[in-house]
């Protein structure tokens, strides 16, 4: 009758190429991510040691190199 409610139904998405071109570059990134690491810039952080750290690598100044105190 005019007083029954209209059982609910899922609304889809309202822009459902948006949503998947989003999820495309989230997964490219994330493939690309760890292969593109070894060249890309990164920031470097001091190690006390004397070495500095950077790119899941730690590169150790040759003493020749080294400020003198």
């Amino acid at each position: 009758g005019p007083g029954a409610s209209r059982p609910k139904m899922r609304r889809s998405p309202v822009r459902p190429l948006v949503a998947a071109f989003a999820r495309t570059c989230r997964s490219v990134g994330r493939y690309f991510s760890e292969a593109a690491r070894p060249n890309t810039m990164v920031g470097i952080k001091g190690v006390k040691d004397g070495g500095y750290a950077g790119a899941d690598e730690v590169f150790v100044i040759p003493e020749a190199y080294r400020a003198k105190d």
